[in-house]
């Protein structure tokens, strides 16, 4: 996977669906708290080109920017992995009871 600041060349499905589901769950919180997008760049020191952008699934960004927004939307994020072995690994090394 090759990353430029213009975007991603070769994004990868995975990748794709997770940015899609990130900025659908940002806009349905946005739509809920009946914030508009200048008040939420404003609270999470995120611009608004950026949001607009996030909210589009168009480019990546760092973690910090998906993580500012999420905490003024109070949106829970849960990171997990995929390895090639097909278990779920998530941060801190501990593994979900899936049962």
């Amino acid at each position: 996977m090759s990353f430029d600041r213009r975007g991603l060349r070769g994004m990868e499905k995975y990748t794709k669906e997770a940015l899609e589901l990130f900025g659908a769950s940002i806009q349905m919180a946005i739509d809920e708290r009946k914030i508009n997008i200048s008040e939420l760049a404003e609270k999470s020191g995120v611009s608004r080109s950026t949001l607009y952008a996030i909210l589009r699934a168009e480019k990546t960004y760092s973690i910090d920017s998906y993580i500012k927004v999420a905490r003024v939307l109070q949106i829970h994020i849960e990171f997990s992995l995929m390895s090639a072995d097909n278990n779920i690994h998530t941060m801190g090394g501990h593994k979900p009871n899936l049962n």
